[in-house]
């Protein structure tokens, strides 16, 4: 058998008497990594952080752009990319995110 050369290749080599892994399985095999032992909140950039944790304190989206020099629209944008990757939908679950994560006063 050769040797794996890319990650693809990796997740379906399989020694004979074994069992190929279903779509599935290469899903989960592809998504581990580095990451998978972070916290969510870690896996945020420093301006989704810094904008988490302002919105988190009770700043609104504008109140934010105007003191960090961005758009609204900028602004909307990191606190989207946030939510999704704290998997919450709305400005309350983050909140309460932040307060049980201990990530504000």
């Amino acid at each position: 058998m050769k040797t794996p050369q890319t990650a693809e290749e990796k997740t379906t080599a399989v020694e004979p008497g074994q069992r190929a892994p279903t779509g599935g399985e290469e899903k989960v095999v592809l998504r581990l990594g580095p990451q998978a032992e972070q916290l969510p909140y870690e896996r945020l950039s420093d301006r989704e952080l810094e904008i988490f944790q302002m919105i988190a304190a009770g700043k609104t989206v504008s109140r934010i752009a105007q003191e960090l020099h961005l758009s609204v629209t900028a602004v909307g944008s990191y606190r989207g990319r946030a939510l999704k990757k704290l998997h919450v939908t709305t400005t309350a679950e983050l909140i309460r995110y932040a307060i049980r994560s201990h990530l504000v006063d």
